[in-house]
């Protein structure tokens, strides 16, 4: 009965937060969107009090942010048909540049899995990739940079009216590319940067209808249960493909990712004897940067923590629990001040967000040069990581912003200097 009511109300929350604004991908969209993808499972199935409370603030809390996007914008929802004038630059060796960019990452991808003694090898370490790529945090990032360059690029392709086909064509090339590193990566984090494509068109070349966007995360679901399933339970063997499918139990955790909000809540405040980290797993945002090896005792993350202190280290070392900004709060603080605490670092994130969102950063016409698309692919990186902070780890998502961050910074820093250098036609 309980689950019932607080389906109802997601709904009412949803339905208000599309009232005061249809803008499809404004923040309170993906925030009411990581509450119903992560936490659905509390619909169908009994949780403890405090988990159903905890998740009623959050529904409460997306209404807050909602009429905050109200207040706040200038009619926000209903931007002009334009959609700014083109960046001027030589496209075609713009082109050039950004597939030489590609190289480092495409590079770093097959060392990786040179390293780890070829694809078989490779195959075998996905699925314990916490353990088996320890101290590879550097060779990650250069992966990882493959994503922000390709967003780069197809802001660079929409805001020319130069653009041809053959453009495309090559454009779709590099979309190989990345969708091969993502599914390599054996995370879902790469199903994100896939969104972040999406925002990219809808913001600057075309609204996307409500049906074409069910049709689309339908469609992102099915990858990252798949990517789950198989980092999992398919592996090779012999130089053939062994797939694990008589184990129907474990084949169901993966799938159930309905319950990722939900199971830190349920460890945290059930975990009677807390070792307090009084704010440690936050600063390992920061140091997870540092190798290791540098700094061998260096503070654990909240997932870390939580997988081996709550969940009595259930994968040995081979993979991680996330958080969520409540549990790890919890975690680091208490249950009374951890509790408002995590709640209050998820307002203030979102305040930010909104002002930004709703100062109309996102309107095309202010995307004219190479600094205002940075700034748009930042706020878009930035919002994603904010509005998913009740199901992510803290840690993964100070990461996730500096690397992306620092990818975006590269980018354009050498195609500022080409430009004011003189030396290159690349942009004129």
């Amino acid at each position: 009965m309980i689950g019932k009511i607080l389906l109802l109300v997601w709904f009412i929350g949803a339905v208000i937060s599309f009232l005061l604004n249809r803008d499809l991908f404004s923040p309170v969209k993906l925030y009411y969107l990581s509450l119903l993808l992560y936490f659905y499972d509390i619909f169908f199935n009994p949780y403890s009090a405090i988990t159903n409370i905890i998740y009623f603030i959050y529904i409460a809390l997306g209404v807050f942010f909602a009429l905050l996007e109200f207040i706040l914008s200038n009619n926000t929802s209903n931007y002009p048909n334009t959609y700014g004038k083109s960046l001027t630059i030589n496209l075609n060796l713009t082109v050039i540049f950004i597939w030489i960019l590609s190289i480092a990452p495409i590079i770093a991808q097959i060392y990786l899995i040179n390293i780890m003694g070829g694809i078989e090898g490779y195959m075998l370490s996905i699925g314990y990739r916490f353990e088996e790529w320890r101290g590879l945090g550097l060779i990650i990032i250069i992966i990882r940079s493959i994503y922000y360059i390709n967003a780069v690029y197809l802001i660079l392709l929409i805001k020319n009216n130069k653009t041809h086909a053959v453009h495309w064509f090559f454009y779709s090339a590099h979309i190989f590319l990345y969708l091969t590193v993502g599914l390599l990566s054996g995370s879902w984090g790469f199903i994100a940067e896939i969104l972040l494509l999406k925002m990219i068109y809808n913001y600057i070349k075309r609204r996307f209808k409500m049906r074409e966007l069910v049709l689309y995360g339908s469609f992102l679901l099915l990858i990252a249960v798949s990517v789950g399933f198989a980092r999992n339970n398919i592996k090779l063997g012999e130089g053939k493909v062994i797939a694990f499918l008589d184990d129907i139990e474990n084949y169901s955790e993966y799938v159930h990712i309905g319950r990722y909000g939900l199971d830190p809540v349920e460890l945290v405040f059930n975990h009677m004897d807390k070792d307090l980290k009084y704010g440690t797993t936050f600063l390992s945002g920061i140091t997870n940067f540092v190798p290791r090896i540098w700094w061998p005792d260096k503070p654990s993350s909240g997932g870390v923590v939580l997988t081996i202190e709550y969940a009595d280290d259930a994968w040995f070392g081979a993979s991680n629990l996330s958080t969520g900004i409540i549990a790890e709060s919890v975690i680091n603080f208490g249950e009374p001040i951890g509790t408002v605490f995590g709640f209050s670092v998820l307002c203030s994130f979102m305040i930010v967000v909104i002002k930004i969102y709703t100062s109309g950063i996102i309107r095309s016409e202010q995307i004219t040069d190479l600094e205002g698309v940075f700034r748009f692919l930042l706020y878009l990186v930035s919002m994603k990581i904010v509005a998913y902070l009740p199901v992510i780890e803290f840690a993964n998502g100070v990461y996730v912003f500096i690397s992306s961050a620092l990818s975006f910074l590269l980018i354009f820093i050498v195609l500022l200097a080409l430009r004011r250098s003189g030396r290159s036609a690349l942009i004129r």
